[in-house]
């Protein structure tokens, strides 16, 4: 994804910054829980790579150094892209974040909420997306 940095209401950041912010917030989607599988790190991963081109090399070295315990909490983490993503790439992101989610299957209800708490802060309405996202975990 290329992100659209024009027209925004606060200080505009790199597209590297973006990318990092957003690779937090998918990692965090993916500790959520307290731990991450293989199968997680592997939807992060193809994910940030393929979606939001960060090159190999550095996905790899930046998931190797995140420390979920010192990462920006994700009202941070979700104001910046806010701030600075338009409402499309935004509700991309919330696409991506589910995608993570769901990678074993299922969702549980600390993913479901991390989910909802995020489009909250992202500015997104709670709408027939989310609706779509809950009902497939539902059946």
């Amino acid at each position: 994804m290329t992100f659209h940095l024009f027209g925004h209401k606060t200080e505009k950041l790199s597209a590297e910054a973006l990318q990092d912010l957003v690779l937090k917030l998918l990692l965090q989607m993916a500790w959520v829980d307290g731990k991450a599988d293989a199968k997680e790190l592997g939807g992060v991963i193809h994910t940030i790579e393929r979606v939001y081109r960060l090159d190999p090399a550095t996905v790899r070295s930046k998931l190797i150094a995140f420390d979920q315990q010192s990462v920006e909490d994700i009202d941070t983490l979700a104001g910046k892209l806010r701030d600075n993503l338009p409402v499309r790439e935004r509700v991309q992101l919330l696409r991506d974040i589910w995608a993570v989610a769901r990678t074993n299957g299922k969702t549980d209800r600390d993913e479901q909420a991390f989910f909802y708490r995020v489009a909250e802060l992202l500015d997104i309405k709670d709408n027939e997306f989310f609706e779509k996202c809950i009902k497939v975990d539902s059946h």
